[in-house]
């Protein structure tokens, strides 16, 4: 088996990836090939963002993989149904331009069905997942032969989880009503737009541009743990976390936490010791107008995006502009206190 997966030629590949943004596969060998990934379009810079990470999902390893495996032969097909993300997640821009090289047709359905999105189907029509899962999800179907220059093919299925999977059992490839997509020289989205706007959008100035201290919201990996509506309750939970006597393992399970790569459980504990837990609890403003407390020290906190950060927290008088990266209807911005 292990001679056939190594030498044999492999045309066509088919699955459903897990899907998992903290991934445990990071293996020096699947890392490599990831690099290709985590470069601008045109394969030669750096990609330049801060906090690449999500690029590194499991599903998109499966598919750098699969890619890998379809270069080798020569040609090949790929059909994957995964998270529908690395449609038009400005961090996977490095990746939708390596598939177009490697790839000489591509058809995207985005089955949609993301709760985590605020997706707005035209018509007023419904949205569930054909899974029973949070993220959206889309079929990718990944030709390489001809050699020709790469074309997109895309369509959107909304609806409900029935009306989707009775197109997909009745319907062929064929009979699809494909729109062809010509993706533009600075994303590369696998998806339709209206450039309407386009132009008058690019004459206007970057927001990282007019604020020079920037950066994305502080991610905890562990909200259960270090994020509550009452703070006596927060301060008792962490407490118990400090002085607990369970080896690493039975106090992860015990408060219902993973471990995290990066994160030094007994260096943790042992720091956590010299810290004072009230003066380290704060309010902080966890969705817009939905104000919670926080245990805002980095010994438990997985991510502060402290160069930001630091100018908001403990009660420092500043106010942050809070946006969305990437917009596909309403344009909204919200301005938070510290």
């Amino acid at each position: 088996a292990n001679a056939i997966k190594r030498d044999a030629p492999v045309m066509v590949v088919i699955g459903n990836p897990p899907y998992s943004g903290e991934s445990a596969n990071k293996g020096e060998w699947i890392m490599n090939l990831m690099e290709d990934y985590k470069k601008e379009p045109g394969g030669k810079e750096k990609l330049k963002e801060r906090n690449p990470k999500w690029i590194n999902d499991d599903y998109v390893k499966f598919i750098r993989l699969a890619e890998h495996m379809i270069d080798k032969t020569g040609e090949g097909v790929l059909g994957f149904i995964t998270n529908h993300g690395y449609l038009d997640n400005p961090t996977f821009r490095g990746m939708r331009w390596q598939l177009m090289q490697s790839f000489d047709q591509i058809y995207i359905l985005d089955l949609h069905g993301n709760t985590t999105k605020n997706e707005s189907p035209p018509d007023s029509l419904e949205n569930e997942n054909v899974f029973e899962i949070k993220q959206g999800v889309a079929i990718g179907l990944f030709a390489r032969g001809t050699k020709e220059p790469c074309q997109i093919r895309h369509i959107d299925l909304w609806g409900s989880s029935s009306t989707k999977e009775k197109t997909l059992l009745e319907k062929n490839i064929g009979s699809l009503p494909w729109v062809v997509i010509d993706p533009t020289h600075d994303q590369y989205f696998l998806m339709q737009q209206d450039r309407t706007l386009k132009d008058e959008y690019q004459r206007n100035f970057l927001l990282p541009a007019a604020m020079a201290v920037n950066g994305a919201g502080y991610i905890t990996a562990r909200d259960n743990l270090v994020v509550d509506f009452d703070r006596n309750n927060l301060e008792k939970r962490i407490t118990a976390f400090k002085k607990s006597t369970l080896n690493d393992a039975a106090l992860l399970d015990e408060f219902q936490i993973s471990a995290k790569d990066g994160w030094d459980l007994p260096s943790a504990r042992q720091n956590l010791q010299t810290i004072s837990i009230s003066r380290t609890v704060q309010p902080t403003c966890y969705r817009p107008f939905d104000w919670r407390w926080i245990f805002f020290d980095s010994t438990l906190v997985w991510g502060r995006s402290w160069p930001t950060h630091k100018h908001m927290a403990w009660g420092k008088d500043s106010r942050a502009l809070i946006s969305t990266r990437l917009t596909k209807d309403n344009w909204d911005v919200a301005v938070a206190n510290a």
